[in-house]
């Protein structure tokens, strides 16, 4: 999430001028985040449409949009449709595999966000 933040367009090329322009300014990014920005680790919804339950409506509607585009225009298309399944799993920091205490073999996840 910093490298969001520092390259976000509006970040200040210079220090802060004081503490309370800082936390001014990480809420409005925090509120840009988590309300518009559309995140591409969970398949272009908002953080707030994945916290509320709304991201599986949302996805459904990208999925049939897809599925009617592709079939009105089949020559536009090389292949399948992006996936719009909702993602699983989500987390800021990963654990590295060697990481995890647990000793289940691991089936590595498939960016859900790209074609079937």
């Amino acid at each position: 999430m910093f490298r969001t933040l520092k390259y976000r367009p509006e970040y200040p090329e210079n220090a802060f001028k004081d503490l309370n322009s800082a936390r001014s300014w990480v809420d409005k990014f925090a509120h840009w985040y988590n309300n518009k920005h559309l995140h591409s680790g969970i398949c272009f919804v908002t953080p707030s449409d994945r916290h509320d339950g709304k991201d599986l409506e949302i996805l459904e509607k990208r999925h049939q949009v897809y599925l009617k585009a592709k079939s009105n225009h089949p020559e536009r298309w090389s292949g399948s449709i992006r996936n719009w399944n909702q993602v699983e799993e989500v987390s800021l920091n990963k654990r590295n595999h060697n990481e995890k205490s647990s000793k289940k073999k691991e089936v590595p996840q498939k960016s859900l966000c790209t074609e079937t």
